[in-house]
């Protein structure tokens, strides 16, 4: 996903389909102000792009399982400057921008006294619409830049987009390397290595386990903040959320996919957290 954005650079905002509150009106039993944030689970990136045109990402990394077995991988235009980071940031990003549903009621007339049963909330749960050099045993690789940061051994990579099979040579050589990569499906890296991108992976070093794993910063040059979604839906689960802040001074929306609007209609007001993914699954399922 490649994020376009209007003349006066960017927004600080947050696009993981982020909607404002708004009141709901209805004749019943219930007389409160419930004020509702709605709290998803999703992998979480930071844009913030400065006056000079220069983009920085700030990537938070979830794993679990054996350390040996952590292998990351993203494609990247040229070699971006590598560092780490803190889960801080993206706490109090999230905590200050989460959607907040407040529902308000008020009673109009005279209303029966039926014992409705609201425990799962009276709307139904919205479904899901139907500078280096080559390696001399293969000159195909070269290592543009590698190295250690934090808890992580790192390398770049760049690959001859017009060798045979970028992708698997690429997973090969990182394979030869140490990186643990076997299982990656080299389908999802090929368009990007094919138009010529390169390749950055990280590993824990040695003796630094899982719990080490902090998020990634990285800097790049003048362009386009952007998402490489098809690697991330390897490790993904279904309709996993991918939440983005992007920090300027007006807003960014996608160049290159559908921009959504949730129908609000379908939210859980008693309740939003019971169904809010859902919608937001919908709304990405109807838009393609």
């Amino acid at each position: 996903m490649r994020y376009l954005f209007p003349v006066s650079v960017l927004a600080a905002f947050g696009a993981a389909l982020l909607v404002g509150p708004a009141d709901a009106y209805a004749c019943g039993g219930f007389f409160c102000n419930a004020t509702q944030p709605v709290n998803q689970a999703a992998e979480r990136i930071i844009f913030a792009r400065e006056e000079d045109g220069s983009v920085t990402a700030l990537i938070q990394i979830r794993y679990q399982g054996p350390s040996e077995r952590f292998a990351w991988m993203l494609p990247v235009h040229g070699s971006p400057e590598i560092a780490v980071s803190s889960n801080s940031a993206f706490d109090r990003l999230q905590q200050a921008s989460n959607p907040i549903y407040q529902l308000t009621t008020t009673v109009e007339g005279t209303c029966r006294e039926d014992n409705f049963d609201f425990s799962n909330g009276p709307f139904p749960a919205a479904g899901a619409a139907d500078g280096g050099a080559a390696r001399e045993d293969d000159p195909s690789v070269m290592v543009v830049n590698q190295g250690s940061v934090g808890p992580y051994d790192f390398v770049v990579i760049s690959v001859d987009p017009t060798a045979t099979n970028p992708a698997q040579t690429a997973v090969d050589w990182l394979g030869s390397e140490g990186y643990d990569v076997n299982d990656f499906g080299t389908d999802r890296l090929a368009p990007y290595l094919e138009g010529g991108m390169n390749l950055l992976a990280f590993r824990l070093t040695k003796g630094n386990d899982a719990g080490s794993i902090r998020p990634v910063r990285l800097g790049f040059g003048a362009g386009l903040p952007s998402i490489p979604l098809r690697p991330t839906a390897v490790a993904a689960t279904d309709d996993m959320g991918v939440m983005v802040w992007v920090l300027g001074e007006s807003r960014a929306i996608p160049a290159n996919y559908h921009a959504l609007e949730l129908n609000e209609a379908l939210i859980n007001w008693i309740n939003p957290n019971a169904n809010y993914n859902a919608v937001v699954t919908r709304a990405a399922n109807e838009a393609g």
